[in-house]
């Protein structure tokens, strides 16, 4: 299957992890697969696909949240959002969600889910506990990656098309400022302090360091070609960016926001996200996930997934039920 025909690159994975997951003794991730209209659910203690979710037409993004136990994929092709059941790993309600969901990501508490709408340019905000809509905010052109603040709740939607991110109030439902970033930006993630926000440039193979408090641009950090997604260690050390043309990932030293290593994985990476030492690397064109040991960059293991896998969003969570 070919890529969504949105623009010549689309969906990723926005990196950002829970803080909770650290705690967990043995988290599963769920790997959206655009080719296969499924989500892939890893046990991340044995390295195995244990169950595979049947959900809309070419899922992209996935947002997991730990309390509720939910995990919420967006579906461009069927313009729907799939609401899973993480005990039971079945969709229990489908959504209408725009014209093309893309992004998603979850309020910290779990009360309010966020989709990027790209089409519409708006972020469509949906009560979590009775799945309606709550809100809809007007942002940039072409909405994509979106990225909440887990000190503030402070919502940023990267804006493709714009090259800028819309800073939200979760309080207000309203744009606070917008943020100038590098060529075609794609996904962000959030520094565990809350203080650093690390934006994605498709289009010229950046890394845009801001304060959100601030708005301030403190850095341009270049990367791999074509990065698309990133996700900040738990120490908040290093940030992990995939580079899909280049197959590999930067790592990024928050000290110096300089490159430090860069190291192969699979064909296309998109997703990323990061559990203890390890970090989940989703690769579009294998259909897997490469586990990669921080602390020496080596290839630990590679799990088989569905076709096309994505991993656009924060796609570690709870345990299941057994």
């Amino acid at each position: 299957m070919t890529k969504i025909a949105l623009l010549p690159v689309v969906f990723c994975a926005s990196g950002l992890l829970f803080a909770c997951a650290e705690a967990l003794a043995s988290p599963f991730a769920y790997v959206t697969n655009q080719g296969s209209n499924d989500v892939s659910v890893v046990d991340l203690a044995t390295n195995r696909t244990v169950a595979t979710v049947p959900v809309g037409q070419a899922p992209a993004g996935i947002a997991v949240h730990v309390a509720t136990r939910r995990a919420y994929v967006s579906n461009p092709e069927s313009k729907t959002l799939s609401v899973i059941d993480l005990a039971s790993n079945e969709v229990i309600a489908t959504l209408p969600a725009g014209d093309g969901p893309m992004g998603i990501a979850t309020a910290p508490d779990g009360r309010r889910v966020y989709v990027a709408d790209w089409f519409n340019n708006v972020l469509l905000v949906i009560d979590a506990e009775t799945l309606k809509p709550a809100g809809r905010i007007k942002v940039g052109k072409a909405p994509a990656g979106i990225a909440v603040n887990p000190r503030s709740g402070e919502i940023y939607v990267v804006n493709r098309d714009s090259n800028s991110v819309s800073v939200i109030d979760p309080v207000k439902d309203h744009v606070t400022a917008t943020l100038s970033v590098g060529e075609r930006p794609f996904s962000a993630a959030v520094h565990p302090d809350g203080k650093h926000l690390y934006v994605v440039n498709v289009g010229s193979s950046t890394v845009s360091v801001l304060d959100p408090g601030t708005t301030e641009l403190l850095a341009t950090v270049p990367v791999g070609n074509t990065p698309y997604c990133a996700a900040v260690a738990a120490e908040g050390d290093r940030v992990f960016v995939t580079n899909q043309h280049a197959d590999t990932v930067s790592v990024i030293d928050t000290a110096t926001n300089k490159v430090v290593k860069t190291f192969p994985v699979g064909e296309y990476p998109e997703g990323i996200a990061i559990h203890g030492k390890q970090a989940y690397v989703v690769n579009w064109m294998d259909d897997n996930v490469s586990v990669i040991d921080t602390r020496d960059y080596h290839t630990v293991a590679t799990i088989p997934t569905g076709k096309n896998s994505r991993g656009f969003g924060q796609f570690i969570g709870m345990p299941q039920e057994r």
